[in-house]
């Protein structure tokens, strides 16, 4: 019996295109030939399986849809099919979970039609990696953000497919990526056959089948980062021939550290710096470096300090706080001798408060915003927060000088 899932197929593509068979759209009639093959070395050819055809003509409508079985050498035969000027004829075989298929223009149905199929298996070593690069597409400098674009290409030279098992996640018999540190936004493309995309570790996994053949995966993402360069390790689950890292001129001087510098490539008249290694292993990864990376102008960090979640829900209330402590327990709300007694408690020098007060505060709370994220090493953060304090205390004293005058 013809399967169900076929039976879905062709309500479904009905359904999207929305038109019916139109005898009309051909001159005359065809009967096609063909057989299923089982391509694994040593394996019978199925019999009695199930094959779906679908016509279509130039335009893309649907001319006709036939559907039967092989017979026990693997032959099938559909007859009184409209005969097409143009369009093609696509053939579909299920088999042991996988659908294989051809699409073949009407001369090429003329000698034959050959659909091979093959027998499954859970090892995902029968996949190689080809080629991966990794494209640094851009950076956004006040988000500190990169978006990247992974190309993934993928060899199957047995004569096995591979069929994973989601069942068992110990098996890990899937397709893996891995992602930087703090990657979000992911978006998955790929010519293999339409299956779940799923969450692994650090990464992502595709459970597609894989037949024998060539095969490509892309998928976008963006990923923080911190400073002016990034560390993290790429483990390289199914290792790779030629593994690169891509940077467009553009970018300049962001490079890439830890590859292999080598000639730059020309991309769709882009021209993209390059860092690649060679014949990694499966599992053994590479460690990646991004340097130069562009960091936030002081009127982006500024905007950003102002309108950061953290700064209003941690650092404002709890400062706020201490300061109207200070004005609590002196007993001064009003004048500027309370202002001045709350700053000397803070450990801010007394006396006439400079105008300029406000500004040099911002920049001693921005430059301990900077320390704490790891931007500032301690000499050079004490050294810089010092020569502010006593830009304070200098103001302070030339503000007593012109009191006293």
């Amino acid at each position: 019996m013809v399967r169900v899932f076929w039976i879905i197929i062709i309500v479904s593509f009905l359904m999207v295109v929305g038109l019916k068979a139109e005898p009309g759209s051909a001159q005359g009639v065809v009967s096609i030939k063909g057989r299923v093959v089982n391509g694994t070395n040593g394996a019978e050819a199925p019999g009695a399986l199930p094959v779906l055809l679908l016509a279509t003509d130039q335009d893309g409508r649907v001319a006709a849809t036939a559907q039967g079985l092989t017979d026990d050498t693997g032959g099938f035969e559909f007859g009184d099919l409209p005969l097409l000027d143009a369009g093609q004829y696509i053939f579909s075989v299920d088999y042991a979970g996988v659908i294989y298929g051809e699409v073949l223009s009407p001369e090429e149905t003329s000698g034959g039609v050959e659909i091979q199929v093959f027998e499954t298996t859970r090892d995902v070593t029968v996949v190689q990696v080809t080629r991966q690069v990794l494209v640094i597409a851009g950076v956004d400098r006040t988000e500190r953000e990169i978006s990247a674009i992974e190309f993934v290409l993928l060899a199957n030279e047995t004569d096995r497919t591979l069929l994973p098992d989601v069942s068992n996640p110990a098996m890990m018999s899937f397709l893996r990526f891995s992602l930087p540190p703090g990657a979000h936004d992911l978006d998955v493309q790929s010519n293999l056959p339409s299956r779940e995309v799923i969450s692994v570790g650090s990464g992502f996994a595709i459970t597609s089948p894989v037949i024998p053949g060539r095969h490509s995966v892309e998928f976008s993402y963006v990923f923080p980062y911190h400073g002016n360069a990034l560390s993290y390790r790429q483990p390289l689950l199914q290792g790779a021939e030629v593994y690169q890292v891509l940077v467009p001129e553009r970018l300049a001087p962001l490079r890439a550290g830890m590859l292999d510098e080598v000639e730059p490539v020309r991309i769709q008249g882009t021209v993209y710096q390059a860092w690649e290694r060679r014949n990694i292993d499966a599992g053994q990864g590479v460690a990646l470096e991004l340097l130069e990376l562009p960091e936030p102008s002081l009127p982006d960090r500024f905007q950003r300090a102002i309108t950061s979640a953290t700064l209003w829900r941690a650092v404002l209330p709890s400062a706020l706080g201490a300061f109207l402590a200070v004005l609590l327990l002196l007993g001064v709300f009003k004048g500027r001798a309370g202002f001045r007694a709350a700053t000397e408690a803070l450990g801010v020098p007394g006396g006439d408060i400079p105008l300029d007060l406000d500004r040099m505060v911002q920049e001693i709370a921005d430059l301990d915003d900077r320390y704490e994220r790891g931007e500032l090493i301690d000499a050079e953060y004490r050294e810089r927060r010092q020569g502010l304090k006593s830009r304070i205390l200098e103001s302070r004293q030339n503000a007593r000088g012109r009191s006293s005058d």
